[in-house]
């Protein structure tokens, strides 16, 4: 994920969240779920997300200049989220 150090969005579970990057939201708790973001810098701004702690029934990612290559969903295990399924 690359947010090249501009603002960035992001909703868990119909909450949203503004910060000037994603490193800005580091350990932060929105509607349940801890977000961490490893790796990324001023300098090399390329980082994973994962958003931990609770079911997540909707997740919206934006910024300007993002560029966001992957998404993967965990089954079961520490996301609680399901795997996608109902």
């Amino acid at each position: 994920m690359v947010d090249g150090d501009l603002p960035v969005y992001l909703n868990i579970n119909g909450t949203p969240v503004t910060a000037d990057s994603f490193l800005d939201l580091h350990d932060d708790v929105v509607d349940g779920a801890k977000i961490q973001v490893f790796g990324g810098s001023a300098a090399d701004p390329v980082s994973k997300l994962e958003i931990v702690g609770v079911p997540l029934h909707t997740v919206k990612i934006g910024g300007w200049h993002m560029q966001l290559d992957s998404i993967c969903v965990m089954g079961g295990g520490d996301n609680g989220g399901g795997g996608g399924q109902p």
